[in-house]
């Protein structure tokens, strides 16, 4: 059984993480990504929830990329998350 590769870490993005405006950024970046789905009818989801869900996600994984948080707590917190959506 072959153990998967884990990817480098994206220096960029842990940059861009520290910034005083990450979160504020971040969500402007999904609201932007997901305004395809503005015109779209019967969403089981409403968009702004859908960005909160993202953004905690992304938040998350920067945070574990960082070694603020170890991977175990980093999928209970994802799982969390879903589980409220």
């Amino acid at each position: 059984m072959k153990i998967p590769e884990i990817p480098d870490k994206d220096v960029h993005s842990i940059r861009k993480a520290a910034g005083t405006d990450f979160k504020d950024d971040l969500g402007h970046e999904i609201e932007a990504i997901l305004s395809c789905l503005d015109n779209q009818k019967g969403l089981p989801h409403n968009k702004p929830d859908m960005i909160q869900l993202i953004s905690s996600i992304e938040t998350a994984k920067l945070k574990c990329l960082q070694g603020e948080i170890n991977s175990k707590r980093f999928y209970s917190g994802v799982n969390y998350a879903l589980s409220l959506f």
